[in-house]
């Protein structure tokens, strides 16, 4: 148990890295041809739960990958797919749209985000505040999350530049939940005239919430 502990809290080794990589990157090239096509209004149109599967590499890493769906066609594949692998508070995740990936690498009090391949800032993650920088380290922005349970219909408010670009609610894999209800948009109040650069620290933060259901579920890291 002792070994495990400290293996878990340790950075990923290169080889271990490898193999999570390797694995992420399968989950595109098979799913993400798949995915109902990213148009104009697709935030709004992104549901509340994600299905998929949980597993682990070891006894210290462990990885969850699935799809989330659309609410207007909930027979489709999903409109996102995702990846993450995560070695106690560190990790990544990537997260696909039919056009693009934004991917989150995380360690210990830190969110760096990527996104269209380029940096796009980091998140700081705190208990309640995210705060949101830019590439430079300039603070632009946060995340007041609410922190509810797994039925929760309380959303948080993202801020970006002086303005609420939209609200985000947690994220659930639907047979997890404790009580099942229709599928609500996991953000809701967009702002009508979103910059691509706004609609990306969005799904920055969506994904930010799959990061936190891994954890809530396993209970064996933070951020």
């Amino acid at each position: 148990m002792l070994l495990s502990f400290v293996k878990r809290h340790q950075p990923y080794t290169a080889q271990e890295m490898t193999q999570a990589e390797a694995k992420a990157s399968d989950l595109v090239s098979r799913v993400g041809p798949t995915l109902w096509p990213w148009q104009p209004g697709a935030l709004a149109d992104v549901a509340d739960h994600w299905e998929g599967t949980r597993g682990s590499d070891s006894l210290w890493i462990e990885w969850h990958q699935g799809t989330v769906k659309s609410l207007s066609h909930p027979a489709s594949p999903g409109l996102l797919a995702f990846y993450l692998s995560l070695k106690g508070g560190r990790g990544f995740l990537r997260l696909y749209t039919y056009e693009h990936e934004v991917r989150l690498d995380m360690a210990p009090g830190l969110v760096h985000v990527t996104s269209r391949g380029k940096p796009l800032g980091s998140i700081r993650p705190s208990i309640t505040t995210q705060t949101i920088s830019d590439s430079t380290g300039q603070p632009i922005g946060r995340y007041q999350r609410f922190k509810g349970s797994l039925v929760s219909t309380n959303y948080g408010p993202v801020e970006l530049c002086g303005r609420t670009v939209g609200e985000v609610n947690i994220l659930v894999r639907r047979r997890d939940a404790l009580f099942d209800h229709a599928p609500r948009p996991v953000i809701r109040n967009l702002l009508p005239d979103l910059s691509a650069e706004e609609e990306d620290w969005l799904l920055a933060v969506l994904a930010l919430e799959l990061v936190y259901n891994a954890f809530r579920y396993h209970r064996h890291g933070s951020l």
